[in-house]
């Protein structure tokens, strides 16, 4: 039985060494650091490289252009006018070291659960640094050689990343904790934040430049053609506010939208500058309006102006005039 057991070990041995010294890669590559060289191989193999940043300069420049080279001897070639050597771990992790440095790994096993117990099946972990990685099997179980003091990064769809030293420890138990921003599911929107499930309407975005851009001196007038279902309809009178309706008449007694100046409820936008507007966005679904109450029925226009960064000093200067004349104006009767 122990003659069995040792035969199958030395046969699982030379089928490993065979994997490692049969893997191919074939790379082109020109004018790039030895760092860079690595990440290719990574990307293409399952070999994973652990190293220090510091041993490898931005000045050490390789040029590869190989077909079907195994990939050891690709890293030889790469180390060969170094002082720097590697050595092989499980998992095909390779470790990067000075000549003569020895180093030490050790195999670490554990089970990941959450706050309640239950094993997380599939959570990730890896060695920081490093590529690559392994994940946990059905009931939460997991094994991995590490090199000594590593730090291992354990994550898991649904809960925030954890990252544990290893130090002298061989057996670690992680308990994952929930994400918080999963469970509130708050989406960033461009009029700021909203839980995902009030998250149902159309919301259009106009850019403060489009605005500025346009010979009105009145933001509402710029506004037209600009929105996909908001009617902006500009009256003869000189001076007068343009007439606004998002997608038609929809309530009685409120056809007008609800202007929001940063926040700040308003009946118009007739005083902001176009000038100072960073953004106009334009809500156009009343079931997404449930937030403004009933001044909200008939839509929505918010308004951001712009505001004021740390470190910044910006000075602008502009002006605008204009003549507005009434045409065809109906000559009336006087007292004579």
């Amino acid at each position: 039985m122990k003659l069995t057991a040792l035969l199958l070990l030395v046969c699982a041995l030379q089928v490993s060494a065979g994997v490692f010294s049969q893997t191919k890669v074939s790379l082109t590559l020109e004018g790039v650091n030895i760092k860079k060289a690595l990440s290719a191989i990574e990307r293409k193999t399952s070999y994973r490289f652990l190293y220090n940043q510091a041993l490898f300069s931005d000045n050490m420049k390789v040029n590869l252009n190989v077909r079907d080279a195994a990939v050891l001897s690709l890293v030889d070639r790469l180390l060969e006018n170094t002082d720097l050597s590697y050595e092989v771990l499980d998992n095909f992790l390779v470790v990067i070291k000075f000549n003569g440095v020895e180093f030490q790994q050790s195999r670490v096993t554990g089970r990941i659960t959450n706050e309640a117990g239950e094993p997380l099946p599939g959570a990730s972990i890896k060695v920081k640094g490093a590529q690559g990685g392994i994940s946990a099997d059905a009931d939460g179980n997991f094994a991995i050689t590490v090199p000594t003091n590593a730090t291992l990064v354990i994550s898991s769809v649904g809960y925030d990343d954890q990252e544990v030293v290893v130090g002298d420890r061989t057996i670690i138990n992680v308990v994952m904790k929930a994400s918080t921003k999963l469970q509130d599911e708050v989406v960033v929107i461009g009029y700021g934040t909203a839980s995902k499930r009030d998250l149902t309407g159309s919301v259009a975005k106009v850019k403060g430049e489009i605005v500025a851009n346009q010979p009105n001196t009145n933001p509402l007038a710029s506004l037209q053609s600009k929105v996909a279902g908001l009617s902006v309809i500009n009256n003869a009178i000189p001076g007068s506010t343009p007439d606004v309706r998002i997608r038609g008449t929809i309530s009685i007694g409120t056809v007008k939208p609800v202007y929001i100046i940063d926040g700040i409820f308003s009946d118009n936008m007739d005083f902001v500058n176009p000038n100072e507007i960073e953004s106009v966005e334009v809500l156009k679904d009343p079931s997404s309006l449930a937030v403004f109450g009933i001044r909200g029925a008939a839509g929505a226009i918010l308004v951001t102006t712009k505001k004021a960064k740390a470190g910044q000093t910006n000075i602008s200067f502009n002006t605008v005039y204009g003549i507005k004349n009434l045409v065809d104006k109906i000559a009336l009767a006087n007292g004579d």
